[in-house]
């Protein structure tokens, strides 16, 4: 902008000397012709007074168009805040042998960075019902709350829930059972759902539960699933 407006005066400047030299000799006798014309151009003082007095005053006006200004950077995202995510779980592992309540192999709960948010675990176990036919796994819950039992499809991952049907168990390869600290069935559920095996149970906390996964009708190849455990609501 200093480089435009000192440009604009020096133009106005030029103009003005311009005119005072050509004003100098405004009305002058001398110089003339034999013809006794004069060579100087003849002119009425009052017209150059206000012709110089324009030329000096008003503001020239640049039509240049004047240089983009940058343009200004992407503002970056917020960075995670995992204390704003919804459900946070802990990797648990199918360790054998395993294959009764009394081997189960423990897991833990995270425990949860803000209040509203579920805590769970989740486990890639294989199975097979002629070699190793139940994968059990004790849990303790740190408070009471509803919790949701989903046995998913090995590749299901994140999608193990009620929204993807195609991260679900769709054959009839296994089912999930949960029993109390007493060894007593507290619920289980039916293989060979296309819904996939999901369980809904109210769990008291600091009590013993196992959770166990059954193979069936899988002969002895090897079956691979997804077991995900976790809080389905933060209330009582």
């Amino acid at each position: 902008m200093t480089n435009t407006n000192q440009g604009r005066a020096t133009r106005a400047l030029a103009i003005c000397l311009s005119l005072s030299v050509v004003l100098t000799g405004c009305g002058g006798g001398g110089g003339g012709d034999d013809s006794g014309n004069s060579n100087i151009l003849p002119c009425n003082g009052v017209t150059a007074l206000i012709t110089l007095g324009l030329a000096c005053v008003v503001p020239i006006v640049d039509n240049r168009t004047p240089p983009s200004e940058p343009a200004d950077p992407p503002i970056p995202p917020p960075p995670s805040d995992p204390a704003n995510s919804p459900l946070i779980t802990m990797e648990a592992y199918d360790v054998e042998p395993n294959n009764e309540i009394s081997m189960a192999n423990p897991v833990t709960f995270p425990g949860p960075l803000s209040p509203t948010q579920s805590v769970g675990f989740h486990v890639n176990g294989d199975y097979s019902n002629l070699s190793d036919g139940v994968d059990a796994f004790a849990m303790v819950a740190n408070r009471p709350r509803t919790f949701m039992f989903q046995l998913c499809a090995s590749s299901a991952g994140d999608e193990c829930n009620q929204v993807f049907p195609e991260g679900r168990l769709d054959i009839d390869v296994a089912y999930l059972d949960v029993y109390d600290q007493g060894g007593m069935l507290l619920m289980t559920s039916q293989a060979n759902t296309i819904d996939g095996n999901l369980l809904r149970l109210p769990v008291d906390a600091g009590v013993l539960y196992y959770v166990v996964v059954v193979a069936q009708n899988t002969g002895n190849s090897v079956k691979s699933y997804y077991l995900r455990v976790y809080e389905s609501t933060t209330e009582t």
